[in-house]
């Protein structure tokens, strides 16, 4: 597998943006586009954890570790409650989860000046069902890894590559 000219394709998708905030979760995927939104648009690049109730402390410290290692300005959301159609647990509650979160990425994004933001979906998400695409797809969330091709395996043996964690 040539995960070198995956990643430059990744890094050419990223430049057309003039600027992107990543929304962060310390996970593989997000991971490897804050490394690759560093390396495409330097300080023009910034990654946004959210934590909720339903984040382990320990995902918050990682979140913060990762952010550091790779060198992205980071910026931490506290979402102390959810909205009531969360909790009530509906087939579609992703939907509702992910456009809480990503309206609050996004509007403290715009404060700081990003234009776009990332997500850290693949081309295998396409394969199941996941209701939060269409809210992320609402509300123009850009998913560079996805639209680079990369599958889970990609991002693992490019993330191996490039020595991430």
């Amino acid at each position: 597998m040539d995960y070198r000219n995956k990643y430059d394709g990744l890094l050419e998708n990223i430049k057309q943006y003039s600027s992107g905030a990543v929304a962060f979760s310390g996970g593989v995927d997000s991971t490897l586009l804050c490394k690759a939104a560093v390396d495409a648009l330097g300080d023009k690049a910034m990654a946004f954890t959210v934590f909720s109730p339903f984040i382990p402390d320990r995902e918050k410290q990682l979140s913060k570790k990762m952010a550091e290692t790779i060198g992205i300005a980071h910026t931490v959301i506290n979402l102390e409650a959810m909205d009531q159609i969360v909790l009530n647990n509906p087939v579609d509650r992703c939907y509702h989860c992910k456009r809480s979160v990503f309206s609050r990425i996004t509007a403290d994004a715009q404060l700081a000046g990003m234009e776009y933001i990332f997500d850290g979906s693949n081309v295998d998400d396409l394969k199941d069902y996941r209701p939060g695409m269409k809210a992320l797809e609402e509300l123009s969330v850009r998913s560079p890894l996805r639209d680079s091709g990369l599958t889970k395996d990609d991002i693992r043996g490019i993330s191996k590559m490039l020595g991430l964690e």
